[in-house]
């Protein structure tokens, strides 16, 4: 278990609360009247809020109170609360900045519930993915896709920009966006009316999820907010009804080059239609540029850099020939290890060192083993990609392990792809696609490398807005998978299924009987769908070949 260090400042809600209560007791008894309880001001330095004076933007009142709660929230880390209240104009406002430095990489959150229209599970799914937490930085941009049952309809979509820090959930999200869209729309029915026709569609389409999610209940939603919703604007209930009857997928992505955006991660349940994945990039030019990490001049030097060597680097490849020398070089290459130096992602230091060697695994193909290092900050990184052309039909590996071969099966190599998807369903593992990156390593090192990345970092019991449900969730699926990596199957199951799933089949799972067939491993092709094939960047591809472009849904090539 890999815990963070405690710190004095920036401490979980429920912790400062205790130490708060614990201190000073502020509730004061009337000593006249025993039966009247009152409130009384926390001294200075009892109180975990801090107070200055700050100018207000609306009345330039110079004595306007800014509060700021310094604190460490669920599935995040540290974040600063800020709330600003002028007492002679009435003006109000909240925000968050984050308490971090700039992560070594931006991320990539995707969040995407599907059968919406045709699932047993759609209500509880539906409430579960309105309720995830979001955290948006003031660098995240956060878009939301409703997808209808029909291709013939449009997709609604629409965008939050860069800009003001959000503390929320994602139906939080929905409503403060139909609320500042409507806000100009009695504008827009006269300056613009094509666009005053788009927003009113967008927003009916996200309010009917909102009601949907509600049963229904247009006027009593939830408390406060959704009343104010309700009451300000005039909504079409054909129109919302229209859109909870077609629309089929709900989708919304967090693209935050800074890192220090956030969307909740819950254990994967069976039947959940749900899925989520993460995904860490290395930042462009333009996004280091927008931090504030390189200056203009420096991002103008870089693009003439890559301008040359995207105009040069091709014609020098296409004039070499194939010698017995180069034959012999990439020989040597491969049992080599190649060293050279790039630009460091964190500290954007010169003298960043990468060592990378090319490993042939047995009955599998050639992969590339890459590993970085940084001495003048100290970040380090190591990754794994595959070598070879774009497998025609994705596979799916299954490895079933009883209580007898548990054992040996936690040391089988394995290589988790960045476009692998990785189940276990009994112990309700759900590993998506760019989760974690691409690995070598065993059974046993992913599931331990998945506890510590979870374990503290995402989860703790300490948490006090956890609810109790989500809370035992959590803790069920931290024991049985503790279970596992000690070679025991967790109670109740008399076997587990490992399932890889990777559309390019450049994942792989050790056949410890090779060459012969492994009894306890199952190999199954796929045909791609043609989400996947978009994804994955191979649509235009395909369309340029004259190939078809994948089917609707995943379809196995035995059952053609």
């Amino acid at each position: 278990m890999s815990g963070e260090q405690k710190d004095e400042f920036f401490k979980p809600v429920g912790e400062i609360v205790e130490e708060t209560n614990q201190s000073s007791n502020n509730i004061k008894q009337d000593p006249e009247n025993p039966n009247v309880l009152y409130y009384t001001e926390p001294k200075e330095g009892e109180s975990p809020v801090t107070t200055i004076e700050s100018l207000c933007m609306q009345c330039q009142n110079p004595h306007g109170k800014t509060n700021l709660l310094m604190t460490t929230i669920p599935h995040f880390k540290k974040i600063i609360i800020m709330s600003f209240e002028c007492d002679k104009c009435g003006f109000k406002n909240n925000e968050i900045q984050t308490g971090n430095d700039l992560e070594v990489k931006g991320v990539d959150f995707t969040l995407d519930i599907r059968h919406l229209l045709d699932s047993d599970n759609s209500v509880k799914d539906l409430a579960d993915f309105m309720n995830r937490q979001i955290v948006k930085s003031a660098y995240g941009v956060v878009s939301f896709h409703f997808i209808p049952s029909s291709s013939n309809d449009e997709v609604v979509q629409f965008e939050i920009p860069k800009g003001k820090a959000q503390l929320s959930t994602t139906e939080g999200l929905m409503m403060d966006t139909i609320l500042d869209l409507h806000a100009l729309q009695h504008l827009r029915k006269y300056q613009n009316i094509e666009a005053y026709e788009k927003i009113d569609d967008l927003i009916h389409c996200v309010y009917a999820m909102i009601s949907k999610n509600n049963d229904g209940k247009l006027e009593e939603i939830v408390d406060g907010q959704e009343q104010k919703l309700h009451e300000s604007i005039d909504f079409n209930e054909e129109k919302v009804t229209k859109y909870s009857d077609s629309i089929s997928e709900i989708k919304v992505n967090i693209k935050d080059p800074s890192g220090n955006s956030f969307l909740e991660y819950k254990p994967f349940e069976e039947g959940s239609n749900i899925h989520y994945s993460k995904k860490d990039y290395f930042r462009s030019d333009e996004d280091n540029f927008h931090l504030g990490l390189i200056t203009e001049d420096q991002l103008a030097e870089k693009k003439v850099l890559n301008q040359v060597v995207d105009k040069y680097l091709p014609i020098l490849d296409d004039k070499k020939t194939k010698t017995a020398a180069d034959e012999k070089m990439v020989d040597e290459f491969v049992n080599d290890i190649e060293t050279f130096v790039a630009t460091c992602p964190s500290c954007l230091s010169d003298g960043c060192i990468t060592n990378m060697k090319p490993l042939n695994i047995p009955h599998f193909k050639q992969v590339l083993i890459m590993s970085t290092k940084c001495d003048s900050c100290g970040y380090k990184s190591n990754e794994v990609k595959t070598g070879g052309g774009i497998s025609q039909y994705g596979k799916r590996t299954i490895l079933t392990i009883t209580a007898e071969t548990i054992e040996e099966d936690l040391k089988r190599d394995l290589l988790k792809s960045e476009t692998c998807k990785l189940f276990i369903p009994q112990i309700h593992l759900d590993i998506q696609e760019g989760t974690l990156g691409g690995r070598f390593t065993t059974l046993e090192g992913i599931l331990k490398q998945v506890h510590d990345e979870l374990y503290e970092r995402v989860f703790q019991e300490s948490y006090d807005s956890m609810d109790e449900n989500t809370k035992q969730n959590w803790l069920n699926f931290f024991k049985n998978l503790t279970d596992v990596m000690n070679c025991k199957l967790p109670e109740g199951c008399e076997k587990l299924e490992v399932m890889l799933i990777d559309p390019l089949a450049n994942s792989y799972l050790q056949n410890i009987y090779a060459p012969d067939e492994d009894p306890m491993i199952e190999y199954q092709s796929f045909k791609r769908s043609r989400r996947e094939n978009e994804d994955l960047g191979i649509l235009e591809l395909l369309k340029q070949e004259g190939l078809s472009e994948g089917e609707e849904d995943e379809r196995d090539v035995d059952e053609e």
